[in-house]
């Protein structure tokens, strides 16, 4: 994903984050969840669903980090 993806991302709303002086800081929690929404929308999309230790990640966190 681009720099320019994850600014039109914030710019819409769609992508928390917050302004530090002139920084822009997306928490990982926010970025993680962002993440997996978006992989589950291409996975429906495909007519796939999560199951198993593909829905959980392999380190029971949900698979990004």
């Amino acid at each position: 994903m681009t720099a320019r993806s994850v600014y039109q991302l914030i710019t819409a709303g769609l992508l928390p984050s917050v302004r530090i002086g002139h920084a822009i800081r997306i928490l990982r929690a926010a970025w993680k969840l962002w993440l997996r929404e978006a992989d589950t929308t291409a996975m429906a999309a495909a007519g796939m669903k999560l199951t198993g230790e593909v829905a959980r990640g392999a380190d029971g966190g949900g698979g990004y980090g």
